[in-house]
């Protein structure tokens, strides 16, 4: 009789029971794993998003700067160069040049923004107001536009 409750009261766990745990243990650490990877993933885009949207924004401030200088606004489609003569005496430019391969918008030979992959300026000159749209797209965001409205000093 004591053989008998020597086996039904023995307490511990299985091989299985072993198994069971670490096979559960595994597949909540790959989840919590799979989850934190994909937050980093999502971080690295957004703030890769936010710096080209920062970009644009300082590109346009420039831009908007600038043309409101000018005495005279031209953009040349066949080199993709957005010309602003600074004075009444034709003296002082400042060019943006868009290079489309390199994916840069330069000012005056310096790079002011990199990874763009669209440049648009477009000037309308209707009677004495003309008014300039630059719409800008960077690689990781979506395009942003600024229109400036000038009086009679835009060709």
């Amino acid at each position: 009789m004591k053989a008998k409750n020597q086996h039904t009261n023995q307490y511990g766990i299985t091989l299985i029971e072993v198994l069971a745990t670490i096979l559960i243990l595994g597949m909540v650490v790959l989840l919590l794993f799979s989850v934190i990877k994909n937050g980093q993933e999502q971080y690295g885009n957004q703030m890769d998003k936010n710096q080209d949207l920062f970009d644009i924004s300082y590109g346009l401030k420039l831009f908007t700067k600038d043309i409101r200088k000018a005495t005279e606004v031209t953009f040349d489609n066949n080199t993709s160069t957005l010309t602003l003569k600074l004075d009444e005496n034709g003296t002082k430019y400042s060019n943006f040049v868009y290079v489309s391969e390199a994916k840069i918008l330069k000012k005056v030979g310096t790079t002011i923004l990199e990874n763009v992959t669209v440049f648009n300026p477009t000037v309308i000159n209707s009677g004495e107001v003309s008014e300039i749209t630059i719409v800008i797209k960077a690689e990781n965001s979506d395009p942003i536009s600024t229109k400036i409205s000038l009086r009679s000093r835009v060709h």
